[in-house]
């Protein structure tokens, strides 16, 4: 059976807290290169995420992308109040005493060090990795699936052809 290496496959879930989307998409590539976008908090699921996918794909490039958006007031990240203070103490001596000018605070909370997502305790990691193998395996199944049905399609196509040559 011929498997093509071009597919898509996602997965959604809500868990009440959170939804998640996870999609991969893959293309042709002689070898396995992975790209993995996941949000911040998720990053250290990376190396995990590469081990899962590379029990199952052996070829193509593949790209990862986890979308996760918190349905409850936890929303919010921690605010950094010591480097925002930092931040505008710099840029009222930057002002100076001209009234033309103002400082924005939502234009500091997008300032690096200021914002940051919260910190997940271990039981949360591991909660967080059971979601996206579980949303991995959906999606997985899905591409392997396309790439399936493109494979028998790409099979069909190329006996026609030999069959017209012969």
């Amino acid at each position: 059976m011929i498997l093509s290496m071009t597919g898509f496959g996602d997965a959604v879930l809500e868990d009440g807290a959170f939804r998640y989307h996870l999609e991969i998409r893959s293309v042709n590539n002689r070898f396995f290169k992975l790209s993995t976008r996941l949000s911040e908090q998720f990053s250290f699921l990376e190396s995990e995420v590469e081990k899962y996918l590379r029990q199952r794909i052996t070829r193509g490039s593949v790209t990862v992308h986890c979308h996760v958006r918190s349905l409850s007031a936890e929303a919010a990240g921690e605010l950094n109040i010591a480097a925002m203070g930092h931040y505008l103490s710099q840029l009222q001596q930057l002002a100076g005493d001209d009234p033309r000018i103002t400082i924005d605070l939502a234009t500091l909370t997008a300032l690096p060090g200021v914002c940051q997502p919260r910190e997940l305790t271990e039981r949360q990691r591991e909660a967080a990795w059971a979601i996206i193998s579980g949303l991995l395996d959906s999606a997985l199944d899905a591409l392997i699936s396309m790439r399936r049905e493109e494979g028998r399609a790409l099979a069909e196509d190329l006996s026609k052809h030999c069959a017209v040559i012969r």
